[in-house]
């Protein structure tokens, strides 16, 4: 994709200077005749005199200086005046070419990348995209809306690229002739927290599904989320998986964000579902301990995917492939693992590497 420009110089509506005459007296200038001038341009020595003495009439500039006779036949040579005017216009032009290319790698060459509040509020993004931008030439416009905001913005084509987290909602509300070339290229653990003393036992499961079991079989408070999160989602799918539905006063909607959540389940002596480092960062809010992880269902998956340009021709489509590409390179380095400033807990853990390196 490229910008193209028409550029011309007027005097009361007639046209003075153009590419056209342009090139043809500085053919004229670099060779000396009409004749060889008219060659290298392709046009007819008729038309290029005729061209000639328009513009030179309707401007009152004389471009041209011929000259019959003596050796070599007759010359062609542009006048001191037209040597003028042909040096202003070729940087005007220029000039002119150089704004136009300024003003659309602003307006076109910018990939907009649809994402999670998340993957800005860590610093995830600010460590990723400079060097990116950098490298190929490409702005990126992050719009940090949730994944199921973004997942919107994809559909209906107003974004090039999203990258967001929690697959079984990407699928659903994603078909396929939306997204494409997805890549998983990162992920985030989640845990299972609650009191120290254990009541349910889920130190001892071997797995999520066991550990969500145990609690309940013993019918421990355990604290929800209950909104559209990507945590409350992993829950859902971990006691389906289950087979149990969670329902009683022990299973408690919360509908609260992380840091009030620790605090009641603190005072309810009650298990959660959350992100790794999102606890590890709050836990002084409270004394619940980690319990369970790195069963492999926990890991909290963000990928990454086009918009389909068939679909939505207008996207920009090459530039997403772009960053898709880059960020399942070598580039992964820059993940692995990724902390952000202050922060003395991993955030993130890239899934392409090893694949990579390998």
């Amino acid at each position: 994709m490229e910008a193209r420009s028409d550029v011309w110089i007027e005097v009361q509506g007639k046209v003075i200077l153009n590419d056209k005459v342009a090139r043809l007296l500085k053919a004229i200038d670099e060779s000396g005749s009409l004749r060889r001038a008219v060659d290298t341009c392709g046009m007819s020595y008729r038309n290029a005199w005729g061209l000639l003495r328009e513009r030179e009439a309707a401007s009152g500039i004389k471009f041209v200086h011929m000259r019959v006779g003596g050796r070599g036949g007759t010359h062609c040579f542009l006048t001191q005046q037209g040597k003028e005017w042909l040096s202003r216009y070729l940087t005007f032009r220029r000039n002119i070419e150089n704004f136009i290319q300024d003003e659309f790698d602003k307006t076109f060459k910018c990939l907009r990348l649809a994402t999670t509040s998340c993957s800005v509020s860590s610093g995830l993004l600010t460590a990723l995209l400079p060097p990116f931008e950098k490298r190929f030439n490409i702005k990126v416009d992050v719009f940090p809306v949730g994944t199921r905001k973004a997942l919107e913005l994809a559909s209906l084509g107003q974004v090039d690229a999203i990258l967001v987290h929690t697959r079984k909602l990407e699928e659903q509300s994603l078909p396929m002739d939306y997204g494409v070339n997805r890549r998983d290229i990162l992920y985030r653990q989640f845990v299972l927290v609650g009191p120290p003393q254990d009541p349910a036992q889920v130190r001892q499961a071997r797995t999520a599904v066991e550990a969500f079991k145990r609690i309940a079989d013993k019918q421990v408070p355990f604290l929800s989320r209950g909104d559209n999160s990507g945590t409350y989602l992993k829950e859902k799918e971990i006691w389906a998986l289950a087979h149990i539905n969670p329902q009683g006063d022990w299973y408690i909607k919360t509908g609260k964000q992380l840091s009030e959540i620790l605090q009641l389940a603190q005072e309810r002596r009650a298990y959660l579902l959350t992100e790794r480092n999102k606890f590890l960062t709050l836990k002084e809010l409270s004394d619940l301990d980690l319990l369970f992880e790195g069963d492999p269902i926990l890991y909290n998956l963000y990928s990454i995917m086009a918009v389909d340009p068939v679909k939505h021709p207008q996207v920009n489509y090459v530039m997403a492939m772009t960053l898709i590409g880059w960020l399942t390179s070598q580039e992964q380095k820059t993940i692995q693992p990724f902390k952000n400033e202050g922060s003395r807990q991993f955030l993130f853990y890239p899934v392409l590497l090893s694949e990579v390196e390998g």
